[in-house]
């Protein structure tokens, strides 16, 4: 009999088992996707903000997208680009308007506060001291086209799918992220009432005709246009903020 001292052997099976726990605990985490993206300026000296929400066929707003909007936002402000594109990320869809989950299993206090970061986010946005382009490929429904009022300029496809309106009414409810002060600053008191309580979606012509919008171009050519409105509009002086609702 050996004298020796008798080695361990494990099981194979054990082996595996013990190299994927490791493998497991020193595997990268996984970051989600962000909703919204600053893309920085290209050689015109144009920035982007591209909206497009994962794993969702549409960009409907929610707590997460407004955060990852108001970093961009800062992000863009610190590069202090000549001009900036909001855009969308999905083919044929702009900003659809809020996630209505939100409204479900939320307090009333949490809903206010949601709002008012909205608010805050898109007074942002229209602070920032360079000129701003929404290049509208898609439906801007309530907070989508509340996202776009807060831009200097909107140009939009000449599309099917493009509409524009503030349809909150539809739902008992108002524009609450400043679309009740900014539509009538563009386009009238009178008109914007209308849109408003009418939930009124219009096509980017009849759009165009009433003011909503400033263009109206071929879908194939909604950046490029976008792009040299950013880089030749003036820079329009924000009038107030969206403090009230």
């Amino acid at each position: 009999m050996c004298g020796g001292r008798q080695r361990r052997r494990d099981h194979p099976g054990a082996r595996g088992v013990i190299a994927s726990q490791l493998a497991e605990k020193v595997a990268p985490v996984a970051h989600p996707r962000p909703s919204v993206t600053f893309v920085p300026a290209d050689v015109a000296g144009v920035a982007r903000i591209v909206i497009d929400r994962p794993d969702d066929r549409v960009n409907a707003i929610d707590a997460r997208l407004m955060e990852d909007l108001a970093a961009a936002i800062v992000a863009a402000r610190d590069a202090r680009p000549r001009g900036l594109v909001i855009t969308s990320g999905k083919d044929r869809q702009f900003v659809a308007g809020a996630d209505l989950s939100l409204l479900r299993g939320n307090s009333q206090a949490d809903i206010e506060k949601a709002i008012r970061a909205m608010q805050r986010v898109l007074n942002e946005l229209a602070a920032l001291p360079f000129v701003t382009v929404a290049a509208i490929n898609g439906p801007a429904i309530g907070g989508g086209l509340e996202i776009a009022l807060a831009c200097d300029t909107r140009i939009a496809a000449d599309a099917p799918n493009v509409r524009v309106g503030l349809t909150e009414t539809r739902l008992g409810l108002i524009p609450a992220a400043g679309g009740t002060q900014r539509l009538p600053r563009i386009i009238g008191l009178a008109r914007a009432l209308d849109m408003i309580l009418m939930a009124r979606q219009l096509t980017p012509k009849r759009a165009l005709r009433a003011g909503v919008v400033d263009e109206v171009v071929h879908p194939a050519v909604l950046l490029r246009a976008a792009t040299d409105h950013a880089m030749r509009d003036r820079k329009r002086k924000a009038k107030g903020g969206a403090s009230a609702v």
